[in-house]
């Protein structure tokens, strides 16, 4: 989805206050969050060291939905988490509880199933919904990003909020850059409160920069919403052209079919299907030898 990336990467910029926004204070060091057997990297996983205080590894996955399996994806990370702790060689890590914790920023109330008790495991998480949190510490970072995300926070889609925002972005940016970015973010964010119309008005008003596609930390989800844009087209028409001329002839798994291409083979497909005389020249898939010309 588009918030995850954005998410990542300030969650993990050590300018960025939201790691203390969400409770982890202290020390820390970043940890590896690509584990073989998930499909997906984990959002964020650190060694955290407060003080006197015993170290621990803090597990965070931000969430912008409401995933009903929640419960499995967390004790499914635990369990890769658990492996890594004993096999990486990583001593310092090696036997630290993992405190684990789902922040929700979606629209709306969720209360995920946070705990699971059955014969012989016992299993719990953490949830957050940052819509109950206070924001006054995004507004004191270095980092301008942070009060871009005071949207998501408590109150934050007031328009008293929503101004303190865009001031602290247009008087704390030391560059373009830094306001695009915020800017983005803040857009970005402004949807899931329902908030844009305020948002873009007070951004105009402070005669603020607003070709948000131009910021470096948006532009990997620009670009992977464009695409799926892209692909989703192409798909329809690529359906509609088979169901056209060759009624008789669809695969049952069409549309999985599909999905799994990129929009580069899609764009092929489509350009195969202008003078395809079966159901075939247009969904064979070419090798790589074979677009080649070899």
């Amino acid at each position: 989805m588009k918030y995850d990336v954005p998410l990542k990467a300030i969650i993990k910029n050590r300018r960025s206050n939201l790691r203390a926004a969400l409770g982890i204070q202290g020390e820390w060091r970043e940890l590896p969050t690509n584990f073989p057997a998930r499909e997906h990297e984990v959002d964020f996983l650190a060694y955290v060291k407060n003080g006197g205080r015993r170290a621990y590894l803090a597990h965070v996955e931000l969430q912008s939905d409401r995933d009903p399996d929640m419960l499995t994806r967390m004790l499914s990370y635990r369990a890769d988490i658990r492996n890594w702790q004993q096999t990486s060689g990583d001593v310092e890590c090696n036997g630290l509880s993992v405190v684990q914790t789902v922040a929700y920023i979606g629209p709306g109330s969720w209360s995920p199933k946070l705990r699971l008790k059955e014969p012989q495991i016992e299993f719990e998480y953490g949830y957050l919904d940052v819509k109950t949190l206070d924001s006054e510490v995004l507004f004191t970072s270095e980092s301008v990003e942070d009060a871009a995300l005071a949207v998501l926070f408590r109150d934050g889609h007031k328009p008293y909020m929503i101004r303190r925002i865009v001031q602290r972005v247009a008087e704390a940016s030391k560059s373009e850059s830094e306001t695009l970015n915020a800017g983005a973010l803040l857009t970005s964010f402004a949807g899931l409160r329902r908030a844009g119309e305020i948002v873009a008005m007070e951004w105009r008003n402070m005669n603020l920069p607003v070709n948000f596609e131009d910021s470096p930390l948006m532009k990997e989800s620009y670009d992977r919403v464009r695409a799926e844009a892209d692909a989703n087209r192409l798909v329809a028409v690529i359906t509609e052209t088979l169901q056209r001329k060759f009624p008789n002839d669809i695969p049952a798994d069409l549309n999985s079919r599909l999905t799994a291409l990129s929009v580069d083979e899609l764009d092929a497909m489509f350009k195969r299907s202008i003078d395809a005389k079966s159901a075939d020249d247009i969904l064979t898939v070419p090798s790589p030898s074979t677009s080649l010309g070899h």
